[in-house]
């Protein structure tokens, strides 16, 4: 997959208003269904905006430097040819990619994944499959000529509960800026159970935050920072009176709403209400972007930390803290002041960006950077080394059996048919 910046000027320069003439900008917005001010929206939808994880069609006929190349397909497939100047050769000079036409079932609601996929209709996938849907997809290996892989785990943690630290809720903000408040949602979450129901125990507990898992100390840590008093219904009370709620509003897909769903009745046993709304991803996002979550759940890719990735950032995932890196991003002009434990943080990150990992120095802010999520844990990782559900045809060779799934995606290229 070609990085994301690398995208061919002599097509997307036809979308591009600086490229094209007024009259011909007005037929492409009419054309496209748009203004001529949103023209950015076609360009972005023709491929400027594309990397390749996803199934627009708009995208199609885009040059591009991977292994296959999207080609005009009907609404219910992608349909993927081989690219004939791809670049890579294998060890006896043959060019890749070996496949030569990849044709991907266009899948509306997630969950008619299984029955494709039992019915014949797909034998080639790697995430968005349920561990619960194992045991049915084993079941029907023989007759559709597919296996079923757990030798490999997932490239990230995968998942893990964000508390948004920039919500305007002035009493919601008093609650999760108290690094003791954090710590005691962390000691209510049975994480073990979390791992057993949405994973079938086939993962283990991330090691960058405490593991507690004591409801004892969870209630005595609320109670100390002033979620002492309860309401009629058990529920506990900011100190103003008001009942305090840890509300949860979580885009519709498995691998958010069932851990969720765990993690409400482990913070309602201390005392802890959790109203928990699934929404459709486009809303998600829009209340995202407009700062109104208060927590969610979302993707964590912390197996790549703390120097590939940086999902530990305010201004990723769920945006967590928004107005404490416009403050960052604008030298103070906009946004709102972090605190000092937050400034810590930005220092870390700063840190590591200047190091080599691999001397002493590196080793060292690695090994700070652990200590200050452990104490301040403002993200709350669900697991770690998730194997990974990966169905791939019976004959198929070079498929990758250890380490992190993400190679079936990646080095596809590779892959071939026995005769």
């Amino acid at each position: 997959m070609e990085p994301f910046l690398l995208k061919p000027k002599h097509y997307l320069s036809q979308f591009h208003k600086d490229y094209i003439t007024a009259d011909d900008l007005t037929k492409l917005a009419a054309d496209e269904g748009v203004s001529e001010d949103e023209w950015n929206r076609v360009l972005d939808d023709k491929g400027a905006g594309w990397w390749g994880g996803g199934c627009e069609h708009a995208a199609e006929l885009m040059p591009v430097l991977r292994p296959w190349i999207v080609k005009e397909s009907p609404e219910d497939l992608i349909i993927m040819e081989r690219n004939p100047y791809y670049w890579k050769i294998d060890t006896e000079g043959k060019q890749l990619p070996y496949v030569e036409r990849i044709d991907g079932v266009v899948v509306a609601d997630p969950g008619n994944i299984p029955a494709k996929i039992i019915s014949g209709e797909g034998n080639y996938q790697r995430e968005i499959l349920k561990h619960t849907d194992i045991a049915l997809y084993k079941e029907h290996e023989a007759e559709n000529g597919y296996k079923v892989n757990l030798d490999m785990v997932y490239h990230n943690a995968p998942v893990a509960l964000f508390f948004n630290m920039n919500n305007p809720d002035e009493a919601w903000r008093e609650i999760v800026w108290q690094k003791e408040f954090r710590q005691a949602v962390n000691a209510a979450i049975d994480y073990r159970e979390i791992i057993d129901v949405l994973f079938l125990g086939m993962g283990d507990v991330n090691p960058w935050i405490p593991d507690v898992n004591d409801k004892e100390l969870a209630n005595k840590m609320l109670d100390e920072i002033g979620l002492d008093k309860r309401d009629a219904d058990g529920w506990r009370l900011y100190p103003n009176g008001e009942r305090f709620e840890f509300r949860m509003d979580v885009a519709t897909n498995p691998l958010f709403i069932t851990p969720s769903e765990v993690i409400k009745v482990h913070l309602e046993e201390v005392g802890i209400s959790v109203p928990l709304k699934q929404l459709e991803s486009s809303l998600w996002n829009e209340m995202r972007g407009a700062n109104e979550l208060y927590a969610s759940i979302n993707w964590l890719d912390d197996c790549n930390w703390p120097y590939i990735m940086n999902d530990y950032m305010p201004n990723t995932r769920i945006l967590w803290a928004q107005l404490w890196h416009l403050y960052r991003q604008t030298d103070g002009e906009e946004g709102e002041e972090p605190p000092a434990w937050m400034k810590e943080l930005y220092a870390l990150d700063a840190e590591m960006a200047a190091l080599n990992p691999n001397t002493p120095a590196g080793a060292d802010v690695e090994t700070r950077f652990a200590a200050w999520f452990m104490e301040y844990v403002p993200i709350l990782p669900l697991a770690r080394d998730v194997k990974d559900p990966v169905i791939v045809p019976e004959n198929l060779g070079n498929v990758p059996h250890a380490g992190r799934s993400s190679a079936m995606m990646f080095a596809g290229e590779q892959v071939f048919f026995k005769s």
